[in-house]
């Protein structure tokens, strides 16, 4: 039912993709707002679609080269990870504890696994936020943690903005080179969503050790002094 829904569903919007809507936008820019937005308030829509496979889908309707209809799409795009993973963040920077009280135990979610989550934000927030929102599958845990660790605004909004850009170009410009073919994309996305997430995780531990090892080395050298 899921594989039918969804081949009905990309015909629909095929169809629908180039249609004027409000004298300036196209249905491809409402669809692509609507369904990255909800979904990044948590909000599961059309079967769990990953937003991934619009954004294929999108490039994937590019003209020729790129232009004002292609750029609009990619800040549509844009403009909505970033409002729906901001209100997402904030949600969480607010009640994030309250609603972990109640749902933490049956997520496995204990206090010494919050603290830790708190000290990776507190040591290496940017690079952890913008690495996690640019990694399918987790990008949407990536605003909760940051919420609940009371991530810096700036700090949060910093990375989210350039881990959207990166994030819509890649997959839009994939999309792009593929086409018609742009499943067979999809396809390989998910079959290496693991390894990805591996090697993610990988990059954050690194990246938090180094920083460690810095702020170590300069209270030691403090000290010295």
């Amino acid at each position: 039912m899921e594989i039918a829904f969804y081949k009905d569903f990309f015909q629909f919007i095929e169809a629908m993709w180039s249609r004027p809507v409000f004298d300036f936008f196209q249905w491809g820019d409402v669809i692509i707002f609507f369904t990255i937005f909800v979904s990044e308030l948590g909000i599961p829509i059309f079967f769990n679609l990953p937003n991934e496979a619009m954004l294929l889908f999108g490039g994937s309707q590019f003209g020729p080269s790129i232009g004002f209809n292609e750029i609009r799409f990619a800040l549509m795009a844009v403009t909505a990870d970033v409002f729906g993973a901001g209100i997402f963040y904030f949600i969480f920077s607010i009640w994030g504890n309250k609603i972990l009280e109640k749902f933490g135990p049956r997520i496995g979610l204990t206090h010494n696994k919050l603290e830790k989550y708190h000290k990776l934000f507190a040591r290496s927030g940017f690079w952890t936020t913008f690495l996690g929102r640019i990694t399918p599958y987790i990008r949407i845990y990536t605003s909760m943690a940051a919420g609940i660790a009371l991530l810096k605004p700036e700090k949060f909004f910093s990375a989210l903005a350039l881990s959207s850009i990166v994030w819509v170009s890649f997959f839009s410009f994939i999309g792009f080179l593929f086409r018609e073919k742009w499943r067979v994309a999809m396809h390989a996305i998910e079959q290496n969503s693991l390894t990805a997430t591996v090697i993610i995780i990988s990059l954050i531990i690194l990246i938090t050790y180094f920083r460690l090892r810095q702020s170590g080395n300069g209270g030691n050298q403090h000290l010295k002094h």
